[in-house]
């Protein structure tokens, strides 16, 4: 979850659904007129999906949102999955915003589970030198890429954080 920049809504994110939850922060919403609510996706063809969304986090350079998908199945790999970021905008109606999706972009690491992926997300503008980071949070296991065979073999804590550099777009897609 993320506090809005003006303190009146807080956006929540759910690893079963594509919306985001908007949350009035306001003590008097009969005033403001906010209303807690579901932010729908705008790509209605995943109702019927668990979003995985894991994490959210506020770039206020750019006055959008990265939401961190813990792990989705790889194009064209078979029980393979990698995390997915989204830049997403908020439209300007303060307390009705619709989602526009900016870019997604998958990341390279490769995970074996669809929930041993990104736990997490935080957003890092450096300004000594200009560029801007994610953190993305593996909650355990040093971000293995595999499961261990046997409980044994399971070495508990010891979770990561990968550091991210957003980079240009290269590509329109959203999905590649």
């Amino acid at each position: 979850m993320i506090l809005r920049s003006d303190g009146e809504m807080m956006y929540v994110v759910f690893d079963n659904t594509y919306s985001i939850g908007a949350f009035c922060i306001h003590s008097d919403m009969l005033k403001t007129n906010c209303t807690d609510q579901l932010l729908e996706w705008p790509d209605r063809t995943v109702d019927d999906l668990d979003s995985q969304f894991e994490g959210i986090a506020y770039n206020s350079f750019d006055d959008t949102y990265f939401i961190v998908q813990e792990a989705i199945p790889m194009l064209n790999e078979k029980k393979k999955y990698q995390p997915n970021i989204f830049e997403i905008r908020l439209g300007k109606n303060s307390f009705n915003p619709k989602i526009e999706i900016v870019e997604s972009c998958r990341v390279n690491m490769i995970f074996q589970s669809d929930s041993k992926g990104f736990e997490g997300l935080e957003f890092v503008h450096s300004q000594t030198t200009g560029k801007t980071y994610l953190f993305g949070l593996c909650e355990a296991n040093k971000c293995a890429s595999s499961i261990p065979n046997k409980k044994s073999d399971i070495d508990i804590g010891h979770g990561r954080i990968v550091i991210l550099e957003k980079q240009e777009a290269t590509s329109k897609s959203l999905f590649n």
